[in-house]
């Protein structure tokens, strides 16, 4: 059986360099509730300090997969 995963990202808000709304997630697994509006510090890196930078108010969004097989759907 594959796991079912949803997610639910809200955008950070900006004003120029400064941010007025911090990025939020919200993850489910298997249909249980595992992270509900968890603020991001910034930028996901793995290996540095989490930081906002300035840009567009609309990007791609991009997935990580660490190289194992993925699938996303309904995105």
């Amino acid at each position: 059986m594959r796991p079912i995963v949803c997610a639910v990202f809200e955008a950070p808000v900006g004003e120029q360099e400064n941010v007025v709304k911090r990025a939020a997630v919200t993850m489910c697994f298997n249909g249980v509730l595992n992270h509900h509006r968890v603020e991001l510090l910034g930028s996901t890196a793995a290996l540095s300090i989490a930081k906002y930078t300035p840009h567009a108010p609309e990007l791609p969004f991009t997935l990580q997969g660490h190289a194992e097989p993925v699938r996303f759907r309904n995105i």
